[in-house]
């Protein structure tokens, strides 16, 4: 019995040693910048997670990936020529692990090269073209940071794409890291295609609300340049009024729907979908109080009356001091946004 009681405790110990809690980790940050440190410490962070209650054959495997994760932080941070090391320690507690980096010299932007091609080259948008290089925020001698990187990219090909040139893309993109010289040279093409006009509007979603109201706010003659800023005010206008819950204005871009003028621009739809605010609305209220009694509250709203883009509420509220009843009628916003409305209101007490 005593044997048996022995093993059991041996058996015990043995488990609570195999299934560790978490490993402590030190980061002897080498001079690396606040910013991958940071990276680090989260990269790493993800890999301690998953080492709690581990084998040991896991944790050998856990170990190697946080050694790989520290190196992948660095890299994103600009460190491409890094010494990691990783030292296996113990305390009362369980396992340490003391991850050492020498970070080498940290990569810096040499060349960058921005080449464009497509309708963009034409000397109407040499200015814009000039503009867009001036812009660019990546310059020679700053630290090549991934994420930059890719921020830098993603606002190129939106300013791009944001006026007159609705299909540009991205034909390059490039990063080329020269280690032994801490450099960095960058490439980014974009082909712009050709200029983009705005051709026949085509709305979606409507039931209730008269296309009227559609044509007061989007207004433009086909064959006008496109601009996402004025698709966007367009956009905001429509929302901004209470017939809809959701209005979103943009290109329609099927192929089969573009038409390719003489000159070489392409005319694209113009697309509104639209997702009307319910027809009617209907609340009523009741409640009471020491001074007033009991009070009832009703009220009754509207949208389009007799086809017209209006909306009219009305409503009603008594209690034993106070009667209270009006009419309102509203009226869509104008193009500035200005907001107009009639109503009578009664009001006794």
């Amino acid at each position: 019995m005593k044997a048996a009681v022995c093993s059991l405790a041996l058996a015990i110990g043995w488990a609570q040693a195999v299934y560790a809690a978490a490993p402590e980790v030190t980061i002897d940050p080498g001079g690396v910048s606040p910013q991958a440190l940071q990276a680090i410490v989260a990269s790493v962070n993800v890999i301690t997670r998953l080492a709690e209650d581990q084998d040991g054959g896991e944790l050998s495997r856990l170990r190697r990936r946080a050694r790989e994760a520290t190196l992948s932080a660095l890299e994103t941070q600009g460190y491409f020529s890094p010494t990691v090391v990783l030292n296996v320690g113990e305390d009362p507690l369980g396992e340490t692990w003391d991850i050492v980096i020498k970070s080498g010299e940290r990569t810096r932007v040499d060349k960058v090269a921005l080449d464009f091609s497509g309708g963009i080259t034409a000397p109407d948008f040499h200015a814009r073209t000039d503009l867009l290089k001036q812009s660019w925020p990546l310059t020679q001698g700053m630290p090549f940071i991934n994420e930059e990187w890719n921020r830098a990219k993603g606002a190129l090909i939106d300013d791009v794409r944001r006026k007159d040139f609705y299909l540009a893309r991205v034909t390059t993109s490039r990063a080329t890291i020269h280690a032994d010289k801490a450099q960095a040279d960058l490439h980014v093409a974009i082909d712009s295609g050709p200029p983009v006009r705005l051709g026949k509007v085509e709305v979606i979603g409507l039931k209730r609300v008269p296309r009227e109201l559609i044509d007061r706010y989007v207004r433009y003659a086909p064959g006008q340049p496109y601009s996402q800023d004025q698709l966007d005010d367009w956009q905001q206008a429509l929302q901004s009024t209470s017939f809809f819950r959701g209005a979103f204005v943009s290109l329609d871009s099927t192929p089969a729907h573009r038409v390719v003028m003489p000159d070489g621009d392409v005319e694209m739809p113009l697309q509104v979908r639209v997702s009307e605010a319910p027809a009617r609305r209907f609340s009523a209220s009741l409640g009471v109080d020491s001074d007033n009694g009991v009070r009832g509250e009703a009220l009754y709203r509207q949208n389009v009356v007799f086809g017209k883009p209006v909306w009219i509420e009305t409503g009603a509220g008594a209690d034993k001091n106070r009667q209270r009843a009006f009419f309102d009628v509203h009226f869509a916003p104008d193009l500035a946004g200005n907001k107009d409305s009639v109503g009578l209101l009664l009001d006794h007490f």
